[in-house]
């Protein structure tokens, strides 16, 4: 469909890919993250969601923090999960 309404010199360099999630099932993983971590009473962190990985990018204050977190999540979330440590987070 996508690549019919393109103008036809460009159409073979139109690539598309199919998504792991729709926008609603993203919206639902982001918001069982926060409530998660939230209540657990993690500390500073940060969390989003990679249109071009397909992936929830999870950003804790230290590595010991990764396997916390980990153990919090559901294993549907946890395949694709991206945690990374990004030193001490400060609130605007």
């Amino acid at each position: 469909e996508i690549q019919r309404l393109a103008p036809p010199e460009i159409r073979d360099r139109i690539a598309v890919r199919t998504a792991k999630r729709s926008q609603e099932e993203i919206a639902r993983g982001r918001d069982l993250i926060t409530e998660r971590l939230r209540a657990a009473r993690i500390g500073s962190w940060s969390s989003g969601y990679n249109p071009v990985s397909q992936c929830f990018e999870i950003g804790v204050e230290s590595a010991a923090r990764i396997d916390e977190v980990r153990a919090l999540l559901p294993a549907g979330l946890l395949t694709d999960a991206d945690f990374r440590v990004q030193g001490p987070l400060r609130t605007f």
